[in-house]
């Protein structure tokens, strides 16, 4: 993977990047690469950020990025270790991980294509660090002779800071945005109490602009194997083994369309839901 501030050759950036209608958040957003709007890479997309609109629905808000967006993510021992040391080395008396507003992003396709440059960026989110960055200037560089430590910093601005980056993000109720990560995973319940499963991932319908993302519908398993790998759409070609594994191992998966969720307790992990659907190749927009 090309390193934070060197430009990405493997992308083609004279074509302006594109929206689709339809996004599972946990396939086609998480982990992704973010570049810049020169094609550099900036950093990689560790969790999203969920909002409630005025009407209720989960809107996507921002991309989160850094040791601490990570951290939950990766959970247990390791995960543990990187959020303290990453708040250690913070001055901040209670750090958050860096958000990137989802108004700035230009468009969603092998990479997540942001608007501004990197020097742009970098004068507002001056904790602008993906966890490659972040390890290589906290862990890797103070080693003596990594050969690190005097390289030329070719990702650092050159000018002075100037004024915030303006986003076409819509105005959400502060301080209620909820992880993507909380929501993967969280148990499924029926009304009548039944275990319906897990959430393996949540499908997101809008466009164009990230910012006019809502959750449609959340795609359950009754097992935790991961993703489907886009398996679940008839469009997606593949080996064909690779087809028939994902497809015997997710042959329960089920569709909770938004209008049948009653309720996410997130701090408990569970999604109340009024019926679980069959997935199927096609879902209306509800």
């Amino acid at each position: 993977m090309a390193e934070p501030g060197r430009r990405a050759d493997h992308e083609s950036h004279t074509r302006r990047p594109q929206f689709r209608r339809q996004y599972d958040a946990g396939l086609h957003l998480l982990d992704r690469q973010i570049v810049d709007r020169d094609g550099i890479p900036v950093a990689k997309v560790d969790d999203l950020e969920l909002a409630p609109r005025a009407d209720g629905r989960l809107v996507v808000a921002a991309l989160l990025v850094g040791p601490g967006a990570v951290g939950a993510r990766l959970g247990g021992r390791l995960g543990r270790w990187t959020v303290a040391i990453w708040r250690r080395l913070r001055s901040d008396a209670d750090p958050a991980p860096t958000r990137i507003d989802a108004g700035l992003v230009g468009g969603i396709e092998s990479a997540v294509h942001l608007r501004p440059s990197l020097v742009e960026l970098r004068r507002t989110y001056p904790h602008l660090d993906g966890l490659e960055r972040w390890m290589r200037r906290y862990v890797v560089d103070p080693i003596p002779g990594s050969g690190h430590a005097d390289d030329e910093r070719t990702d650092e601005p050159t000018t002075d800071p100037g004024i915030p980056l303006a986003t076409d993000a819509p105005v959400l109720p502060a301080g209620g945005g909820r992880r993507l990560s909380s929501l993967l995973g969280a148990r499924v319940v029926l009304p009548d109490g039944r275990d319906a499963g897990r959430v393996n991932d949540v499908r997101l319908t809008g466009g164009p602009g990230l910012q006019t993302y809502v959750v449609e519908a959340l795609v359950t398993a009754t097992r935790a194997e991961g993703s489907m790998l886009g398996y679940d759409r008839r469009a997606v070609r593949g080996p064909w083994l690779v087809r028939v594994l994902v497809a015997a191992t997710h042959r329960d998966a089920g569709y909770v369309p938004w209008r049948a969720v009653r309720l996410i307790d997130w701090d408990a992990g569970c999604v109340e839901a009024d019926r679980v659907d069959p997935l199927t190749d096609e879902h209306p927009a509800s």
